[in-house]
Formats: C-alpha cells, structure tokens, sequence
C-alpha cells in the first residue's frame, strides 16, 4: 500500500478524485430517471415516483424513491403527470 502512495504524484491524485465523482454523479442520473412520474392530490401534496400499477377508474399503485409504496384512490387525485 505504501508503494503506491509513493508512487502517486499529488496531480494524479487530484485527477483520480474527479474521475470518481464524475462517475458517482453520472451514475446517479442514470438511476434517478425511473422516479419521474408526478402524481397531484386534491389534498395539495404532489407524489413522485415511478407508477407501478393503474386499475382505471379505481386506484394508481406508485413507488417512490425511498422504496415505498403507496396507493391512492382515483377521488383523491387531481392530476397525474407521467414521465417523459
């Protein structure tokens, strides 16, 4: 480990560093595309999230970020913006 330390001028530890946050940023916009979906309540809230199922007429299943689910009843929303 020390061999490599020595090694290692501090101009290539700099370019190292920015290389892993450019991929640590990259990665995360790939993963945050599949939570666009917004769904509007009448109650005011706006849910974000990925829309796991739709029963018309009756009720819309969403995921949100944080891994959870929620279902909401087709009187309770207002609107739903779904992901471009």
């Amino acid at each position: 480990m020390t061999l490599f330390i020595e090694a290692v001028k501090p101009g290539e530890i700099f370019v190292i560093f920015i290389l892993i946050i450019l991929i640590i940023v990259i990665v995360r916009i790939i993963k945050g595309d599949k939570y666009k979906d917004e769904i509007y309540l009448k109650s005011g809230s706006i849910i974000k999230g990925r829309i796991i199922e739709q029963a018309p007429g009756v009720s819309i299943k969403i995921q949100t970020k944080d891994k959870n689910f929620l279902v909401f009843k087709n009187e309770e929303i207002e609107k739903i913006i779904p992901k471009k």
